[in-house]
C-alpha cells in the first residue's frame, strides 16, 4: 500500500513538473492525457515492481 502511495505522489511530482516546464505545448487535454498515464503507470509498476514480496 505504501508503494502505491509513493508511485502516485511522484507521479504527481512529475506532472507538476511538465506543467511548469512545459507549460507552452501542455494543453488542458494533454494535461489530463498525461496525468492518467503517469498514474496509471505508478499504479501498475507499483503492484509489479514494488510487491515488497522476496519470491
Amino acid at each position: 500500500m505504501i508503494g502505491a502511495a509513493t508511485a502516485g505522489a511522484a507521479a504527481t511530482g512529475i506532472r507538476s513538473v511538465a506543467a511548469v516546464k512545459l507549460s507552452r505545448f501542455m494543453t488542458p487535454l494533454r494535461m489530463r492525457v498525461m496525468t492518467g498515464s503517469l498514474i496509471a503507470t505508478a499504479l501498475i509498476l507499483a503492484s509489479t515492481a514494488l510487491s515488497g514480496s522476496g519470491a
